[in-house]
Order: structure tokens, then C-alpha cells, then sequence
């Protein structure tokens, strides 16, 4: 059993909050004020608002590399601009473009765009090829978020 305010590895949660601050701000360039980082009894929170659902991911995995075992509760909003908003359908034929020019070509995802939110649809055969298909995605200007529905195909039984 962990002590009250500390991590599961054993760091204060004042000492925590200050490694993921200077975490997030080397890692993904996020000024101080941009987003608020709060830690209690082990549990990180983050909120704000970034520029970009790449910048949110980047924010996340950052803190992750902290400490894998820690508790997120994310709450950053993703706040266009008018230079960065973009149509459904311009997102939608960026996301075909990532799709199909990405590290794996996707022929079997099909983008799909609702106010800004992209949804990833089709099946795979691999995780990495599901995973490589929102790596794809994530860096386009305009999407207020990305969900992930693609289906890993499970081969017949022979």
C-alpha cells in the first residue's frame, strides 16, 4: 500500500507535478500557463486548452513517460483557430491523403468527419496497422479529436 500523496514508485506528488511539468514542457513545448497539472494521492490531472490534438496526444505521452503506472485524468480541450480551422470535407480528404501516403498504406480505413472529429473505420490485420493509422492522422491541422474504430481482423481458424 502506497502512502497518501505519494506515487506508485514511491515520488511525492509535489515532486511528481514538477517532473511532468518540465516533462511536457521539453517534450512538447507547452508554455507553463497553456495547461494546469495537478497531482492528488497519485492521480494526475491535466487541463487547458491546446492548439492541436497532436499537442494534446504529445502532452499525454509525455506524462506517460514519466511514470507509466500513473493515473491520467485528461482534460485538455483542443481550441482552433481561424488559421487552423478547416472544413469536414477538408479534413476528410487530408486524413485519405495520411491515409494512403502514411508509414503503412491504408487502403481498408476509411475516414470518417463530423464537426471537426475524425473517426478511423475499416479492419486490419495487425495492431501496428491500426495504430500506425492514427499515428497518420493525428498531425492534421483542424481535427478537434480522433477516434479509433478500427477492427484488427482475428484469422479463421484453418
Amino acid at each position: 500500500m502506497r502512502a497518501h500523496g505519494s506515487s506508485p514508485i514511491g515520488r511525492s506528488d509535489a515532486q511528481l507535478q514538477w517532473d511532468v511539468l518540465v516533462a511536457v514542457r521539453r517534450e512538447a513545448g507547452i508554455r507553463r500557463d497553456q495547461i494546469d497539472i495537478r497531482v492528488s494521492g497519485g492521480v494526475l490531472t491535466l487541463s487547458g486548452e491546446v492548439d492541436s490534438v497532436a499537442q494534446r496526444h504529445a502532452i499525454v505521452d509525455a506524462a506517460r513517460r514519466v511514470d507509466e503506472m500513473l493515473t491520467i485524468a485528461e482534460d485538455l480541450r483542443v481550441v482552433l483557430t481561424a488559421e487552423t480551422l478547416r472544413t469536414d470535407d477538408e479534413i476528410r480528404f487530408a486524413a485519405e491523403d495520411a491515409l494512403a501516403w502514411g508509414e503503412m498504406p491504408h487502403p481498408n480505413i476509411r475516414p470518417y468527419v463530423q464537426d471537426g472529429w475524425l473517426w478511423l473505420i475499416g479492419d486490419v490485420a495487425q495492431d501496428q496497422e491500426r495504430a500506425a493509422a492514427e499515428r497518420a492522422v493525428l498531425p492534421l491541422v483542424g481535427i478537434k479529436g480522433v477516434t479509433n474504430l478500427v477492427r484488427v481482423r482475428v484469422p479463421a481458424a484453418g
